[in-house]
């Protein structure tokens, strides 16, 4: 009996066995396939404008975060302004630069001073709003838009003290031109990440203080040609970015362009104060004027000197003409017409006052110069455009 029940077990099992096989091959349609994991897209390069919005009034711009990797650029007279976040924010400012697709960032000072700096910047209006800034911006960084600009040193837009120029060794870029701006033809636009624009000019050069360059520089505009360049650049003049890159060689389309640079006049008068003095022993021979004309060349030989800033700083100059006004044993009035062919040219302090734009000369200025013995020495006392 017993094996009789085991027999029907057996065959029990193989026709279960069966109607799973045969089930699994009907119902095989029904099973759900899972869907697969999108596939990630290959990296682009993000557009600027939606990843680094400009900042609505009241709006803190978005802060980085994450474990992204850290880089970092350096800074070399990037122009900008300084604002507040709202209360509450994450940061307490960031900086808005003045070029399109670039920023706003984090900011802060690499020591108390420039931080304090930074702070009396901070929704400042105008005069004073921008400044020009020396540093690092590090991104991947917990800050403003995952990125932070650290200052060592800036310079407040408008009239002061200068910097020494910035040397400019192989910057790469583009020259674009600037027509919608005035008294700014063109600029220069750096390569990379960040397309920071300098204005840019050709450097005096020797033998006549020309700007042989100019004409090659113009030719690259809006070309789209790979521009290496090298000389010195000056921030705080009226120029693109509020800085000029002075050029002393130019590379571009296989072709280098190289000039050297103008040195000055030759006059016999050396780099000196800004007052000069005629001693009374070295004026055997010389009339009133030749007095005053030599107290002028020598005057105006100061800013012949490279240490003078480019918006006073002189190419060349020539004295025109003198005429007495006044005589006297201890002080005289001379009028002295004289030309200069400034630096920056029609943008420079020379063009105050009087004078015809010849450029890049400004001609026929007058000065009504008095000078005094003072000492055995002669002087100039004043000097201005009436008597």
């Amino acid at each position: 009996m017993k094996k009789v029940i085991y027999g029907l077990l057996i065959v029990a099992l193989l026709l279960s066995g069966c109607a799973v096989l045969l089930g699994s091959k009907d119902t095989s349609t029904e099973v759900p396939v899972p869907s697969l994991p999108p596939m990630e897209e290959e990296a682009v390069q993000p557009d600027t404008e939606e990843t680094q919005p400009e900042t609505a009034e009241g709006e803190e711009p978005s802060g980085g975060g994450g474990a992204a990797e850290i880089t970092e650029t350096q800074v070399i007279g990037w122009m900008g302004s300084v604002s507040t976040t709202p209360d509450g924010a994450e940061y307490d400012d960031f900086v808005t630069l003045v070029y399109e697709g670039v920023g706003p960032f984090g900011i802060a000072g690499d020591d108390a001073e420039v931080e304090a700096q930074i702070v009396a910047l901070r929704d400042h209006d105008e005069p004073g709003k921008y400044a020009h800034f020396w540093g690092s911006l590090a991104c991947g960084v917990p800050d403003v838009n995952g990125c932070q600009m650290r200052v060592d040193k800036l310079r407040v837009d408008g009239p002061g003290d200068f910097f020494d120029p910035d040397i400019v060794d192989g910057w790469e870029g583009t020259i674009v031109g600037k027509g919608d701006m005035a008294q700014v033809d063109d600029a220069f636009v750096l390569a990379g990440d960040y397309p920071i624009e300098y204005g840019i000019s050709s450097a005096p050069a020797m033998p006549d203080g020309d700007l042989v360059l100019d004409e090659i520089i113009a030719g690259l505009r809006d070309t789209g040609s790979k521009v290496s360049v090298w000389g010195e650049m000056t921030c705080g003049v009226p120029d693109a970015g509020g800085c000029q890159i002075q050029v002393t060689k130019l590379k571009a389309n296989g072709e280098v362009h190289e000039i050297e640079p103008y040195e000055g006049m030759e006059t016999g008068h050396t780099c000196g104060p800004e007052n000069p003095q005629l001693p009374v022993a070295d004026i055997e021979g010389m009339t009133q004027e030749d007095v005053a004309a030599w107290l002028m060349s020598a005057y105006l030989d100061h800013y012949l000197c490279p240490e003078i800033d480019d918006l006073s700083r002189l190419v060349d100059y020539q004295i025109e003409g003198t005429e007495l006004q006044s005589r006297g044993d201890l002080q005289f009035t001379v009028m002295v017409t004289f030309s200069v062919q400034p630096v920056m040219g029609i943008d420079s302090n020379w063009i105050a006052g009087n004078g015809e734009l010849d450029d890049p000369w400004i001609r026929d200025k007058m000065l009504f110069v008095t000078v005094e013995l003072q000492d055995d020495v002669y002087v100039i006392g004043s000097m201005g455009t009436g008597p």
